[in-house]
């Protein structure tokens, strides 16, 4: 069974928030079991690979919209802190 950590200080401070954020981290050890099944030599990835990081992150926000459906859309991306859904349009903009 995989842990699933978090930093106390950076907790969402709404519900949703944390139920997004809860959902994200579950959808990272989803997609190591998977991969894991699969027979990836863990001691072969990139880990410094910034495509990686992107992939990974992808994967588990498309979990936590599986997994908690129906909030905001700036959720999946923000938890409700780093600006939230002012951030969310900037980045949409832009």
């Amino acid at each position: 069974m995989p842990d699933i950590t978090l930093s106390l200080e950076q907790l969402p401070k709404n519900r949703d928030g944390l139920r997004v954020l809860l959902a994200h981290e579950i959808g990272h050890a989803i997609h190591n079991q998977w991969t894991d099944l699969e027979g990836i030599d863990w001691e072969q990835v990139r880990w410094e690979s910034l495509l990686l990081g992107m992939y990974r992150e992808g994967v588990a926000t498309h979990f936590s919209r599986q997994i908690v459906p129906n909030v905001a859309d700036e959720l999946y991306y923000t938890y409700g802190s780093l600006g939230g859904k002012d951030w969310f349009l900037f980045a949409q903009e832009n």
